[in-house]
């Protein structure tokens, strides 16, 4: 990442540096305060966290901010009923609709891959199953295989990693918590 920045003539680039607050001056952001208490200065400065990071813990107590506005921040509602969970297998998934030829990747295997929404009811159940608190029986799958087009991100040539974005599960279960054991129970499910 750090070369590809390069390319846009930038003086300074820091990667994996955790920011620990974010210097204001005059009304402007004029830097950030790295974790290790190293400061950068930039004319320009941005922010990849979310509004409520941003605003209520790395800029410190700034006037201009308005009561109104930091509400308005503090109440965004981050929950999601997304759960991606990401695998290691030892061969690509084979379709009934698209089975595999041979050992190598298919063309179907180097985009994205829908499951369990072949028709508006079958969404529409596993929306009902997480508003009534209860994760989808069958969830709407978007999954990829990254390692098909970056094989860097596994060890040997007959693994894979495949990335499930699994709809949809409740932030608040109707009964129970979501720990360890109800976690592993759902990716098994």
């Amino acid at each position: 990442m750090k070369q590809q920045l390069a390319n846009y003539n930038l003086r300074n680039v820091e990667v994996f540096k955790e920011v620990a607050e974010i210097l204001v001056d005059e009304r402007a952001a004029r830097g950030v305060r790295l974790a290790n208490g190293k400061q950068i200065h930039a004319g320009t400065v941005l922010s990849n966290a979310t509004p409520k990071v941003t605003f209520k813990d790395l800029i410190a107590e700034v006037p201009h901010l308005t009561k109104e506005f930091l509400s308005e921040v503090k109440s965004i509602d981050y929950t999601s009923p997304v759960t991606k969970i990401n695998v290691a297998v030892r061969e690509l998934p084979s379709f009934s609709c698209r089975p595999n030829v041979g050992i190598g990747a298919m063309p179907h295997h180097q985009t994205t891959i829908h499951l369990n929404c072949e028709s508006m009811e079958v969404v529409d159940e596993a929306v009902r199953d997480y508003r009534s608190g209860l994760w989808s029986r069958r969830p709407v799958i978007e999954m990829t295989i990254p390692s098909v087009v970056d094989r860097s991100l596994v060890p040997d040539n007959t693994t894979q990693v495949m990335s499930l974005f699994t709809q949809y599960t409740p932030y608040k279960l109707r009964v129970g918590q979501w720990d360890a054991e109800r976690k592993e129970e759902y990716a098994k499910h």
